[in-house]
């Protein structure tokens, strides 16, 4: 048996409207399970970058670089994808409308705009939580490199108008292969007395790349000139590891000369 309303636009099926009070319960569980999936997933890679930065696998400009490249290189595929979602909802919208005319809607006309609504913010919901994810991921990726004993500095100390040497190990903890290089920061005397300056430090080689789990190795060298350098006080500064998508890590550097031979 089926009933029927006769309104102003013509009969109108009472079944649809019991048929769709029936799927919003379905849908609505079936959005909550996905936002809980991609809440446990965000949760769980949130923590892994977390304990990252304790250990000072990231630091904060590796951070800011690090997500900086990943809004120029993802950033139009988010674009694109965001204009994807609203083109959808508009076509759908103009779809409905003009099949039902400008009559008083029927719950079914109903039904088919509240669940273009809804599909709008569920895709609203899966962009948002994978530009997070992506973010995160990018983030972890970008600590895959360590230094062999990130407790030490990399020290270089030579007598004054002499010339500073030491290398740093860098290995590959991830499952692919990265490209380094390294810059050496600003240095000044630790006691804050000074300008800060670029040291003339000398890295060999220039860049490479380094095998998953492999070594790679720099060597550093740096002319200690008495016009630049007091003898016997620290200088400072930090020697950051590149890669390709950014800074991978910092390693504190410092430098010294000295009076007499060492």
């Amino acid at each position: 048996m089926v009933a029927t309303a006769v309104g102003v636009s013509g009969p109108h099926n009472i079944r649809d409207a019991a048929n769709t009070s029936t799927e919003w319960p379905a849908w609505d569980a079936q959005s909550l399970t996905r936002i809980a999936s991609q809440f446990a997933r965000t949760l769980d890679l949130s923590h892994q970058v977390l304990q990252r930065v304790a250990r000072g696998e990231l630091t904060p400009a590796a951070i800011d670089d690090a997500l900086r490249e990943l809004a120029r290189a993802r950033g139009e595929e988010y674009t694109d994808r965001l204009s994807q979602l609203a083109e959808r909802f508009t076509s759908g919208l103009v779809e409905v409308m003009t099949a039902g005319g400008v009559d008083r809607p029927s719950p079914d006309r109903v039904h088919q705009i509240t669940r273009l609504y809804a599909d709008l913010l569920g895709g609203f919901n899966d962009l948002r939580a994978g530009q997070i994810e992506d973010c995160l991921r990018t983030l972890l990726t970008s600590a895959t490199a360590t230094v062999s004993d990130p407790s030490r500095a990399l020290v270089l100390v030579a007598s004054l108008s002499g010339t500073a040497s030491t290398a740093l190990i860098v290995e590959n903890e991830g499952t692919e292969r990265i490209a380094i290089h390294c810059v050496a920061s600003d240095v000044r005397r630790a006691d804050g007395v000074g300008p800060a300056f670029v040291p003339e430090i000398s890295l060999t080689p220039d860049g490479q790349t380094i095998e998953p789990g492999q070594e790679g190795r720099v060597l550093a060298s740096l002319r200690l000139d008495a016009a630049v350098y007091e003898s016997e006080r620290l200088y400072v500064g930090a020697l950051r590891v590149m890669g390709e998508r950014g800074p991978r890590l910092e390693v504190p550097l410092h430098i010294m000369a000295t009076r007499g031979a060492r």
